[in-house]
């Protein structure tokens, strides 16, 4: 969970609530999208470690698609207000 928070930060999500991330995770687990368990094998305190499931595989998988749907539709929208902005015809 903590290195998550960690590597969100690099995505440009700010990790300042850490409790909002955990609650998510929560969620998440309670859907079945990821699993946990604890890890004790290191020293110091147990880590609780997450892992994606095949059903928050698939429904990543789908996300990711209408995002991709989306940024089609966006880019589309963009260029045709720059063709409109430069002057040109929309046909």
């Amino acid at each position: 969970g903590y290195e998550l928070v960690e590597r969100m930060e690099e995505f440009g999500i700010s990790a300042k609530d850490q409790t909002f991330i955990y609650r998510i995770l929560r969620m998440l687990e309670m859907n079945g999208l990821v699993e946990s368990k604890w890890d004790t094998s290191d020293p110091g305190p147990a880590k609780h470690v997450y892992s994606i499931t095949e059903d928050g595989k698939k429904t990543l998988k789908n996300l990711i698609e209408e995002l991709k749907n989306s940024m089609e539709m966006y880019q589309k929208v963009i260029n045709i207000y720059e063709k409109i902005d430069n002057g040109g015809d929309v046909k």
